[in-house]
């Protein structure tokens, strides 16, 4: 340790006072008489300025930007203290060197590792997936860890000042950006090798030929991508098919997979012969293609051991089963009468925002005498009642044959207590002769109402008033439904006033309730069970889901039931038939894979269709990938195409990919090669509404887009046959004209037979009679079945025409959109209910539109038009849209803004009103009569 000062005659010529500087490494330290101290690093004392004035000099140190002076010493010592101090910082320097290049060696092994690795996968010329990333990783985990030293050594003196080490900073960079998250290294690696093999002349060929027409550039990207899991999103006649031809044919060639460990899974025979037959046209190669419930009968039959007949005839089984069920359980048989009796509907889930739109709904729903109060839903004994949930309390007492009144007059004047007249719900005489009152209201648990503080007011209202008139008044609310003790606490409540319960008998109850057809009910016992056995879900989850239901008491009497049936049903089918029914080739399949019972092959599992995946069809996908670590999924569909909730698809599986299979690379084919510019712009914008669907864009091959979408109005059935036959002669005409012939779609949202005028006698006919010219396409279901109706949307999936027709477009009874729910049960197996209003049914009538290449006929209503016709009438779609009816295209009415002005005929004869006027929704009128 070194210190300088200067001396007395310095400090007398300089002027300044004793100061003493103590030289050390990496900072020296200043001393001055006045004790405070000052820190200097050496190197800034190394590189100071000397100022020499006669014998003696003057220190200039430039500190962190900042000067200060050291004055007084001889000039000998000045250069003697700065000589010094850049000893030490030679020193230093030195040894610094000498550590960091220690360092660095023993780093540099781990480097070295670390790009052999990267090299080895990268020389492989193939997509590098993220089970790729993590086999790495699970390599060369140790050799990570010493990434972050590395950087930090290349980025200092004196690596960081020397060309020689640019190259290895380079290549660190290049291995941090591919072994640590979020892997940007690999990205661009498989960017720029998609690219790569896309300009490959070997690839070029093969994407020029594998199909008749040469992929797209979409479509390729999608075949040379190979993550572990890959969602393709495709526009209706985007060409998928042809995608997952090549796919496949791609991974066979590339090395990814041989043959036999591919599987191609479908939701039809059709589709998965499809897949089997263009492989072997196109590239001669076998494969295994299967629909999922094939694929699960020969899992189960590969682990038993046993040829299990599959049961086709399940709801003929339930029905026995139910039947012998009611005959030899008495205690069954009542709770099944009650269920029909008291549980048969239930409150819809939708919202209403004020009674008045509730009230709407159930004069929808209900029936009306011909006096404007006598409206509402009809109970077992007659009365017509204004809520669901009135409507089970009243049956509930028919069956127990409890006497009682509906909404008769009070016993009491109320005009001096400001109401006009007053009917209490429910009235029941004591057997003392007092009148029992008891009302229910629409309270949630809170005391609140879906129908806001009006409601709340109202029903604290009718309590003052029993109170003032010295009447017995009780009351049951909603929230007893949805917390189940409705029923138990009237029972209890009802008794202690002394009300008479007399019970019906059974036989009774089975006449009054005759028109119920118990095949309904067991076809929704069948479609829980069905679903539940899918998905490997017990008779225990179905409990639990149960109590999440909004109506409890019915979801427990529901359940009270299902639980009996399903246990004998599987007894019947599993240990008296020795058989299985389509769920068990689901669900028991699922299990055997998941216990690893069933040793699969298959490393490319491509799935059809996977918008219609269901969540046991999705556990068995998951345990088949589960079998070998490195298998990919590849998975086509189109949600805007999701139709088949009823079958128990899942659309939120499609939509969540990543959250039910891992990481996922999603690609999108946006070009279609059906339907024209305009109708595919129309159908993608109207779909789109619903903001939870996958975005995308749907581009035309054909850029046609004026006048493609033709909305007719007809009125009555004759109306209606009439526009179908006239538009048949157009297009006979056309093709007359064009000298080919012209294929058609005649499609509803029912079937013929369901929604009037249209057979299919006349479709017969119109083919017979228009023979050469057009053909109104008919289903083929096999070589030995002849064809059958393709008479809905729903059967249409999949195919295309040059013209297509939609027919009987109303609102109302089998309206499109259906108005008829779905039954709230259903949520004990289903999931992923959606909210957004006619989800579903805005995506058939989507799929109705597709299925054209050149034109859609819309055929509506003039007196209950179509919401979804009326939609496509906004301005948005003008142009593509033409309206061809006897009156002024609908406009929107300026009052609700949600409804449409229609011609109407009321008492003083025709006018223009809102479609939502006989819903008692808006009752916005115009003053013109056409």
């Amino acid at each position: 340790m070194i210190s300088f000062s200067p001396g007395w005659w310095g400090r007398l010529v300089a002027g300044v006072s004793q100061w003493t500087i103590v030289l050390n490494s990496p900072e020296s330290e200043i001393n001055e008489a006045d004790g405070s101290r000052r820190r200097v690093a050496v190197a800034a004392i190394e590189s100071a300025r000397i100022l020499p004035k006669w014998f003696w000099a003057t220190i200039v140190i430039d500190f962190h930007g900042e000067e200060f002076a050291l004055a007084g010493l001889t000039r000998k010592n000045a250069s003697a203290l700065v000589k010094s101090a850049a000893n030490l910082e030679q020193q230093r320097k030195t040894g610094l060197e000498r550590e960091l290049r220690r360092k660095y060696a023993e780093v540099l092994p781990h480097m070295r590792a670390l790009d052999s690795e990267l090299t080895i996968l990268t020389q492989r010329n193939r997509y590098i997936r993220d089970y790729d990333v993590h086999v790495l990783l699970d390599t060369v985990r140790l050799h990570v860890a010493h990434l972050p030293v590395t950087s930090a050594l290349l980025d200092k003196w004196p690596f960081a000042d020397d060309v020689r080490y640019d190259k290895t900073r380079s290549r660190v960079l290049e291995i941090s950006e591919m072994v640590k998250p979020p892997h940007t290294g690999v990205h661009k690696w498989n960017a720029d090798y998609v690219k790569r093999e896309m300009a490959d002349p070997h690839w070029i060929d093969f994407f020029q030929q594998v199909e008749k027409s040469e992929l797209t550039e979409e479509q390729q990207e999608a075949v040379v991508i190979h993550e572990d899991r890959n969602r393709l999103v495709a526009a209706a006649g985007s060409g998928k098919s042809s995608t997952l031809v090549a796919k496949v044919g791609y991974a066979i060639q590339k090395g990814y997979v041989d043959s036999q460990e591919v599987l191609a899974l479908a939701f039809n025979d059709k589709a998965a012969e499809e897949i089997r037959i263009r492989l072997a046209d196109r590239l001669g190669i076998s494969i295994r293609a299967q629909t999922f419930h094939s694929l699960g009968n020969s899992i189960i039959r590969d682990v038993t051991g046993q040829k299990t007949r599959p049961e086709v005839g399940s709801r003929q089984l339930m029905q026995k089963v139910v039947t012998e069920l009611r005959t030899s359980d008495s205690s069954f048989l009542s709770r099944w009468l009650l269920f029909k009796a008291v549980h048969w509907e239930s409150e819809p889930e939708m919202e209403f925002d004020d009674v008045e739109s509730y009230e709407a709904f159930i004069r929808s729903k209900g029936r009306n005498e011909g006096e404007p109060e006598k409206w509402g839903i009809p109970t077992l004994q007659g009365d017509p009642v204004k809520s669901f949930e009135e409507l089970s309390i009243a049956n509930w007492l028919y069956v127990h044959g409890v006497q009682y009144r509906y909404e008769s007059p009070y016993e009491h004047s109320v005009t001096e207590h400001g109401w006009r007249k007053y009917e209490p719900d429910f009235m029941y005489v004591l057997p003392d002769g007092r009148r029992l009152y008891h009302e229910h209201f629409a309270l949630r648990g809170d005391g609140t109402s879906p129908f806001g503080e009006s409601y709340v007011r109202s029903s604290a209202s009718k309590r003052q008033l029993h109170a003032a008139c010295g009447t017995i008044l009780i009351e049951t609310s909603s929230a007893q439904f949805k917390d189940g003790s409705i029923f138990t606490y009237l029972h209890d409540t009802l008794s202690s006033y002394g009300v008479v319960f007399s019970p019906r008998s059974s036989e009774e109850l089975q006449q009054r309730l005759k028109d119920r057809n118990d095949l309904d009910l067991i076809k929704l016992m069948l479609t829980i069970i069905s679903h539940s056995k899918e998905s490997g879900h017990s008779e225990g989850h179905i409990k639990r889901q149960a109590k999440h239901q909004t109506n409890l008491v019915r979801a427990l009497a529901f359940v009270d039931l299902l639980v009996p049936v399903w246990q004998a049903y599987d007894s019947r089918l599993h240990d008296e038939l020795n058989s299985i029914d389509f769920a068990d080739m689901i669900g028991m399949a699922a299990t055997y894979v998941e216990e690893k019972r069933y040793p699969s092959r298959a490393k490319l599992i491509l799935v059809d269709e996977f918008q219609d995946i269901s969540p046991g069809r999705a556990r068995l996908v998951k345990a088949l990938l589960a079998q070998h670590p490195d298998s990919v999924l590849f998975a086509v569909g189109d949600d805007w195409q999701a139709i088949n909730r009823f079958a128990g698809s899942d659309l939120s599986i499609m939509r969540s990919f990543d959250e039910h299979f891992g990481k996922t690379e999603t690609r999108y084919l946006s070009k279609t090669f059906r339907s024209n510019q305009g109708i595919s712009t129309v159908a993608a914008r109207f779909v789109a509404k619903n903001l939870t669907q996958i975005p995308k864009k749907v581009l035309a091959d054909n850029k046609e887009s004026r006048g493609v979408i033709r909305i007719v109005e007809y009125s009555g059935d004759a109306g209606l046959l009439e526009c179908i036959e006239t538009k048949i002669r157009e297009l006979a005409a056309l093709a007359v004209e064009r000298k080919q012939v012209i294929t058609i779609l005649l499609l509803g949202r029912y079937r013929y037979e369901t929604t009037g005028p249209v057979t299919e006698a006349q479709v017969d006919k119109w083919n017979q009679q228009y023979s050469g010219r057009i053909e109104i396409k008919k289903k083929l279901t096999n070589k030995e079945k002849p064809s059958e109706p393709l008479d809905t949307v729903h059967k249409s999936k999949g195919l295309e025409a040059d013209f297509v027709i939609v027919h009987s477009l109303q609102a109302k009874w089998y309206a499109f959109p259906s108005e008829m729910e779905d039954d709230p049960l259903l949520g004990l197996s289903f999931t992923g209910r959606e909210t957004f209003e006619y989800a579903e049914e805005r995506r058939l009538f989507y799929v109705a539109l597709t299925r054209a290449r050149e034109q859609v006929t819309l055929l509506m209503s003039s007196k209950e038009p179509s919401r979804f016709v009326l939609e496509l009438l906004d301005k948005e779609y003008d142009g593509a849209v033409v309206f061809e009816g006897k009156h002024d295209k609908p406009r929107r009415c300026d009052v609700c803004k949600q409804g449409y002005m229609t011609p109407r005929i009321g008492r003083r004869g025709p006018f223009f009103g809102c479609t939502r006027f006989s819903s008692a929704q808006c009752f916005n009128t115009a003053d013109t009569i056409y």
